[in-house]
């Protein structure tokens, strides 16, 4: 039996302070990345368990680009329960990982 567990881990970017949490469910792997402002603010990825073979979703130039991503579609960290999700972030993480070879 696998035992899932969520590590809170911290990420700086243009000086900025993150938090992002993996969590690995049972059929998804939930990627949120918070605020370090606000814990109410977050952007969060879903990833089933059966696309991730080839994800890193640990690696933290993936998260800056997650995070890079988000704001770029309107995610604003500063600003209090600001949310957004993206259902089946697989499809999106393979093409940001085609563009870095």
């Amino acid at each position: 039996m696998k035992v899932f567990r969520k590590q809170v881990r911290k990420i700086t970017i243009d000086g900025v302070l993150y938090l992002y949490v993996v969590d690995e469910q049972d059929y998804n792997i939930v990627l949120r990345i918070y605020s370090n402002q606000f814990k109410s603010t977050f952007a969060e990825y879903f990833i089933r368990w059966g696309d991730r073979w080839d994800i890193g979703v640990y690696e933290p130039k993936l998260i800056a680009r997650l995070i890079d991503y988000a704001e770029s579609i309107g995610w604003e960290s500063n600003t209090r329960n600001n949310k957004i999700k993206i259902e089946n972030a697989s499809i999106l993480i393979r093409e940001m990982l085609k563009e870095n070879l």
